[in-house]
């Protein structure tokens, strides 16, 4: 290749790289597609509880700068330390996400129907006990459905009566009063929520389709999402206390 046939490639290769702008009606138009280089960002650390955004602060293993750094209560299962905005790319740097461990198990439990026996043992599982014994008594309500094995189900929206077969030739009515307030076990292990509302229900198995069939289960929430706003306040509380105690509160920003 010639050096004028070099000269003139140079030249192409040039003017295909060249963006042009041009004006349209007072609004300013590109002849291609530009894009914006970003600044790189790091992977964020994954972690499972609030001991680790603090710590991790304390110990600033990365050496950040605590003044440029902020702890963010995204929701009720989720906290991020984020950094400053980028001026060049607008980007925002996560240094470390926490996401309660199990979180979504309650979530598949409840509003659904459940035979019984897992029922049981998600009620035991994934609600802490209370000083008011409620979830003991539903435990035994549901639990005696399940010994018996044969039920005649009136369900008047309030309250739930079932006629539990206790022998050949004799019958027991219980009845269980809506709602019940129950404490779930729904974010990080450091905080304790308090009680909601749940409505228990009771469905006749789709395997038989009897009048008196093994019934199913289910708790379905009844406190519109309220205990979200609680568990954020409980975690921005928990987080602006061990913040003080290793000497960050004057530090780090916190927002909820």
């Amino acid at each position: 290749m010639t050096g004028e046939a070099m000269k003139q490639l140079i030249d192409t290769l040039q003017a295909a790289a060249t963006v042009e702008e041009k004006e349209f009606h007072e609004r300013t138009y590109t002849g291609r597609p530009v894009h914006l280089v970003k600044i790189p960002l790091p992977a964020p650390l994954q972690a499972g509880t609030l001991g680790a955004v603090t710590d991790y602060l304390a110990e600033n293993r990365d050496q950040l700068d605590h003044k440029q750094l902020t702890v963010h209560v995204v929701n009720e299962r989720s906290v991020q330390i984020v950094g400053q905005i980028n001026p060049q790319d607008m980007s925002r740097p996560v240094y470390l996400n926490a996401t309660p461990m199990a979180h979504d198990l309650v979530d598949g439990f409840v509003n659904r129907y459940l035979p019984n026996e897992e029922f049981c043992i998600g009620l035991m599982s994934l609600f802490a006990s209370d000083p008011a014994g409620r979830r003991s008594a539903l435990l035994a309500y549901a639990g005696n459905l399940v010994e018996a094995g044969t039920l005649e189900l009136n369900d008047g929206g309030v309250s739930v009566t079932a006629t539990v077969q206790k022998s050949l030739v004799n019958r027991k009515n219980e009845t269980f009063v809506n709602p019940v307030a129950l404490i779930a076990r729904q974010s990080f292990s450091e905080i304790v929520l308090g009680p909601r509302d749940f409505i228990f229900r009771l469905q006749r198995s789709d395997d038989d389709g009897n009048e008196a069939g093994i019934p199913r289960a289910a708790l379905f929430e009844a406190d519109a999402g309220v205990w979200k706003l609680d568990a954020m306040a409980k975690i921005a509380a928990w987080l602006r206390m061990r913040l003080a105690e290793k000497k960050l509160d004057g530090e780090v920003g916190l927002i909820v």
